[in-house]
């Protein structure tokens, strides 16, 4: 069942019961993920998440080294 559309349905199902929001992207946060490329080594989809947070003014929580790179422009709870 992996890569199938049954098996997304039932992932999509199971995320949506989390409390999570899901949010768009726009062109000051993607300019704010390309400004974090700068600093090498972290993914485009890890960029997004680093400028979401910076612009909500909020901790991005991960346990993810990649992160560190950041650790001087965003707020990092290490888990």
């Amino acid at each position: 069942m992996k890569g199938s559309f049954k098996s997304w349905d039932l992932t999509k199902q199971e995320l949506e019961q989390l409390p999570i929001e899901v949010v768009s992207t726009d062109k000051a946060l993607a300019e704010q993920a390309g400004l974090f490329k700068a600093r090498g080594g972290v993914s485009l989809a890890d960029r997004f998440a680093a400028a979401l947070a910076q612009r909500e003014g909020t901790f991005l929580w991960t346990g993810d080294p990649e992160f560190k790179r950041l650790e001087k422009d965003i707020r990092i709870k290490w888990i």
